[in-house]
């Protein structure tokens, strides 16, 4: 049931990447972002080098206008250089058919 709509500001994280994080450290990016998961990555083009790992949803089918599904993720994470490595079960609906999993990706740079 929609309850109400919010006013938000978004920020990529290429533009506060450098004043969080030091290039020395060890990243691993979490993304929950509701079917914006590929565009945060897009936003993030610059500091990916940084980033060894990567957990982020992916549908298993549409839920959310516009986003892209776990093959298309799977597929852009890979052109991306990064591995998927791991599948977690999310949601599934009350009949019991899964509908989301987490991912995680590691750099393939980072896995020898």
């Amino acid at each position: 049931k929609y309850v109400r709509q919010e006013d938000i500001i978004v920020k990529t994280l290429d533009s506060i990447f450098d004043r969080h994080m030091k290039s020395d450290e060890k990243i691993f990016l979490k993304i929950d972002t509701q079917g914006y998961e590929k565009k945060v990555i897009a936003g993030s083009l610059k500091s990916l080098k940084y980033i060894s790992g990567i957990q982020m949803e992916m549908s298993l089918a549409p839920l959310y206008k516009g986003e892209s599904l776990l093959l298309d993720i799977i597929n852009y994470m890979s052109e991306l250089g990064y591995e998927l490595m791991s599948l977690e079960p999310g949601w599934a609906n009350r009949s019991g058919q899964l509908l989301q999993i987490d991912g995680i990706f590691f750099r393939k740079s980072s896995l020898t």
